[in-house]
């Protein structure tokens, strides 16, 4: 952790050799020879089985991604694959600070998709939860982010693209403007346990912002689902709701209203694409017939996809908890149902 700050730091510093670092590297890669088809985008709320699904379809040995060691230069992949190795040396498999017992090392698939999309907004921080539809095109940032797709398949030796994003959700049709072959796999989890899940990481990331190592983890992968840099995405007039909740450290309710918000604004945006373009990965029916969950993705995928994965689904649901949202959240979630 010690080491990615000071590398933050120098990055920070030098931010002018970083830039003609990039710009170097985009005028020497011949993007032409690369071509960009079917890119796979798996997004959601977090705690809903987002990087359990990243995992088996990485594991297909199909897909070309982001990884652990592409951080924290993933904006020079090209670059950066000439060190990286070096830099994380023989690391060891370790468990994610989630507790998710997920094993993980730098050859893991990451969300590192984020850090292309920063490049769009000026104050990421305040700004990554802005919608983007159809109506919205950049020219500039388009053909950026291509080439950086291509520039991880290059780098991968891999013909298809696939990114974990939780952010993407705010972003999906601008991008099927510019990429129309992309798919979509939105998670969904029961909100009583997504709820449960988020409330226990969100305490346990604000202790560790207590120690030195990880004070600014959060923003420096540009996450802000929790912990001390926590921020709700503006996706309803709830919005000021969720943080009354939170500022009454009404943690659990203030993310249910969040899913309720969240799976509300997908199924009033997105619910035409189901189906087509985007398909529904429910994480209770992974834990209840796991063949049969993973057979819907493979179909929509056209792939073959195996079950190595199975030990890491929390099988047990949690005790149930009413609260003022919980009728509201579990008619969205019947709702998912149907698809």
């Amino acid at each position: 952790m010690n080491s990615f700050k000071k590398t933050f730091f120098l990055k920070n510093k030098f931010q002018n050799i970083f830039d003609t670092i990039v710009k170097l590297e985009d005028f020497f890669f011949k993007e032409d020879q690369i071509n960009l088809k079917n890119p796979i985008f798996i997004t959601g709320m977090p705690r809903s089985g987002t990087t359990l699904l990243t995992h088996i379809l990485y594991d297909s040995e199909r897909f070309g991604s982001f990884l652990y060691k592409d951080y924290p230069f993933p904006e020079i992949p090209l670059f950066w694959n000439k060190f990286n190795n070096l830099y994380y040396n023989n690391r060891k498999d370790q468990k994610r600070i989630h507790d998710d017992d997920l094993l993980i090392n730098k050859n893991s698939p990451e969300n590192l998709d984020e850090f292309l999309w920063k490049r769009l907004f000026d104050d990421h921080f305040k700004e990554f939860d802005t919608i983007l539809d159809e109506n919205y095109s950049n020219d500039e940032f388009e053909n950026s982010y291509i080439r950086s797709i291509k520039k991880i398949l290059f780098v991968r030796k891999k013909y298809q693209y696939l990114a974990k994003n939780n952010y993407i959700i705010f972003r999906i049709k601008y991008l099927l403007n510019f990429i129309p072959s992309a798919k979509f796999i939105i998670c969904i989890r029961n909100p009583n346990d997504t709820c449960y899940s988020l409330e226990k990481i969100h305490n346990k990331f604000v202790k560790l912002s207590k120690i030195k190592e990880y004070k600014n983890f959060e923003k420096n992968f540009l996450h802000y689902e929790f912990g001390k840099f926590r921020k709700n995405p503006n996706l309803s007039l709830e919005c000021q709701k969720i943080y009354d909740l939170w500022n009454e450290n009404k943690e659990f309710e203030g993310y249910m209203l969040q899913w309720v918000s969240v799976y509300e604004f997908i199924l009033k945006n997105y619910q035409n694409f189901f189906g087509k373009n985007i398909i529904i990965f429910n994480y209770d029916n992974l834990k209840n017939n796991y063949k049969k969950e993973i057979r819907k993705i493979s179909l929509f995928l056209n792939l073959s996809l195996d079950t190595k994965k199975t030990k890491f689904i929390i099988k047990k649901d949690k005790k149930k908890i009413e609260n003022e949202f919980s009728e509201r959240a579990e008619k969205i979630y019947n709702n998912f149902k149907n698809f």
